[in-house]
C-alpha cells in the first residue's frame, strides 16, 4: 500500500516536472525498490567525490553496461541494465545536476 501510494507521488510529480530530472528520471526511477537516496550512496561508494560521481553517471547513461555500473550486483540481477536513453548531453548534465544536489550527503551530515 505504501510502495502503491509512493508510486502515485512520483507519477504526479513528474507530470508536473519543471527540470530534467524529473522529466526524464523519476519517472522509471519510482518503480525501484532503491531510493534516489539509495542510489547516490552506491555512486559515492564508487565514485567518492563531487566529479568523479557526475562523470561516472554520464558515462554510464552514454554506455550502459554491467561491467561500469555503480550499483551492486543483487539489484542488476534484479533489474537489469539501463538501457540507452535518447536524452541530449545538456539535459542529461543537468538532469545529473539536480540529482545532486538533492541528494548529495555532504553538508548534510551532522
Amino acid at each position: 500500500m505504501v510502495r502503491f501510494l509512493l508510486t502515485i507521488i512520483w507519477f504526479s510529480i513528474s507530470l508536473f516536472a519543471n527540470n530534467s530530472f524529473d522529466k526524464n528520471c523519476i519517472k522509471c526511477h519510482a518503480k525501484l525498490s532503491s531510493s534516489p537516496q539509495d542510489i547516490m550512496k552506491y555512486y559515492l561508494l564508487t565514485y567518492s567525490g563531487e566529479k568523479n560521481v557526475k562523470m561516472g553517471m554520464d558515462h554510464y547513461m552514454k554506455y550502459p553496461s554491467r561491467d561500469i555500473s555503480a550499483m551492486p550486483e543483487e539489484f542488476l540481477s534484479e533489474y537489469g541494465v539501463k538501457k540507452h536513453q535518447k536524452i541530449s548531453d545538456r539535459e542529461l548534465n543537468e538532469a545529473i545536476d539536480d540529482f545532486w544536489i538533492r541528494y548529495k550527503v555532504i553538508g548534510r551530515l551532522k
